[in-house]
């Protein structure tokens, strides 16, 4: 398998996004080799890319619409934090945090805006798992398909980790684009969901038109954007994105409680014809 670092530096004219990321593996990296694992969590690296501080405005404003969802039962068992990696409880909700409650956030959106059940999905591929925290969240909402996540490798052998540690060993964790592309084709029928919460906006540009050419299968798209990213405004290149899958109805919602951010969820047409 190739060095993962390909997918986030060797590819792209984008040096600021592409040097954000380097940075980030390399102390991640130095962490893993030395550090506990038992309290990743607690990590400085972690906390500034992918698990957000208990106190954290944008958790206040997310469990609210969880609770007043009409299903606050299923979602107060969903976002109960599993105590791998040591998470810091959130003040808003002591028996979860601030991340679980807003990866749960991501999926209530995507349902409720499309209609569309997670549990209902064959496969599901993540761009940029961060720790592993939406995979579990989607299977404790009751997902039983197959979970596919692509990432560097750094990040592959934190979710590993963490995965394991809450009892989910069934994922397939990927850093090769061909690889990802062949096990995509594998059980290629099933019903398939692609989500990147921010990762994909991270980019460089190079990369993620690779990572659409293998998404024609693809039925659903949750994806969170930010406008700006280091250098890249990313308006333009999402509407470049839209143009690539046409047979998919996009639907673009501002993220009100958290300004310059966007969901960006697709839906594949009914009529159109599958291409594997």
């Amino acid at each position: 398998m190739r060095n993962d670092i390909e997918c986030a530096t060797a590819l792209s004219d984008n040096a600021q996004s592409a040097n954000f990321w380097a940075d980030k593996q390399r102390r991640l990296r130095r962490l893993i080799l030395t550090r506990d694992p038992r309290a990743f969590l607690t990590w400085s690296i972690i906390g500034e890319t992918m698990f957000p501080t208990p106190y954290a405005s944008f958790a206040s404003v997310e469990l609210r619409a969880l609770r007043q969802s009409g299903n606050w039962d299923v979602w107060r068992s969903v976002i109960r934090e599993q105590m791998a990696g040591m998470p810091l409880p959130c003040v808003y909700c002591p028996f979860s945090s601030s991340n679980a409650i807003h990866q749960a956030y991501h999926l209530h959106r995507f349902e409720t805006e499309s209609g569309l059940q997670i549990q209902d999905f064959g496969t599901i591929l993540e761009f940029g798992g961060g720790y592993g925290s939406l995979c579990r969240i989607a299977h404790r909402l009751g997902f039983k398909g197959r979970y596919l996540i692509f990432d560097l490798a750094e990040q592959c052998v934190l979710q590993r980790y963490y995965l394991d540690s809450v009892g989910i060993a069934d994922v397939t964790l990927i850093s090769d684009l061909e690889a990802l592309s062949s096990a995509i084709q594998f059980n290629s029928q099933s019903p398939k969901l692609f989500v990147a919460a921010w990762s994909l906006s991270e980019t460089p540009l190079e990369v993620r038109e690779r990572i659409a050419r293998v998404l024609g299968s693809f039925d659903a798209f949750l994806i969170a954007f930010q406008r700006q990213f280091e250098e890249v405004n990313n308006a333009e290149p999402f509407a470049k994105w839209q143009s690539w899958f046409p047979t998919v109805i996009w639907t673009i919602l501002e993220i009100s409680h958290l300004p310059g951010n966007t969901y960006l969820l697709g839906v594949a047409s009914p009529n159109r014809s599958r291409t594997d």
